[in-house]
């Protein structure tokens, strides 16, 4: 590991640590939803289903992100980190102190925004920030 990575790499591993932890709450959150009873009034019953909805989006965004943590961690131990997946660029230290998981360069991230920057999968790097 270059020695400029180690401050991402912690950033990372408490990333990782963290969002392990939401899942796991989020996750005991929606088996409680699940087991909600269907029964009450019908403001009640949306309301449970609304809860149930809005928990697995959290699941699902806070997985999505935990993924892209695990490769930056991974490019970090291969020696590919801080590099535009796209482009090949150096990606701007502001911009991976702001999100170490950072994939693109600013530029390639916008295209990517703008739908002119295709990938396998489609992920959503800058929910992070919310």
């Amino acid at each position: 590991m270059k020695p400029e990575h180690r401050k991402y790499y912690n950033k990372l591993l408490a990333e990782r640590e963290y969002l392990q932890q939401m899942i796991q709450l989020e996750e005991g959150e929606r088996v409680e939803l699940s087991t909600a009873s269907e029964t009450g009034d019908e403001v009640d019953v949306s309301v449970v289903a609304n809860l149930r909805e809005y928990t697995i989006t959290r699941v699902d965004q806070d997985r999505q992100r935990l993924r892209l943590v695990e490769e930056a961690l991974q490019r970090i131990e291969e020696g590919e980190y801080g590099y535009c997946l796209n482009c090949g660029q150096p990606i701007s230290p502001k911009r991976l102190e702001a999100l170490p998981w950072a994939r693109y360069c600013v530029k390639c991230q916008e295209l990517k925004e703008r739908g002119l920057l295709k990938e396998e999968e489609e992920t959503e790097e800058d929910m992070a920030t919310g």
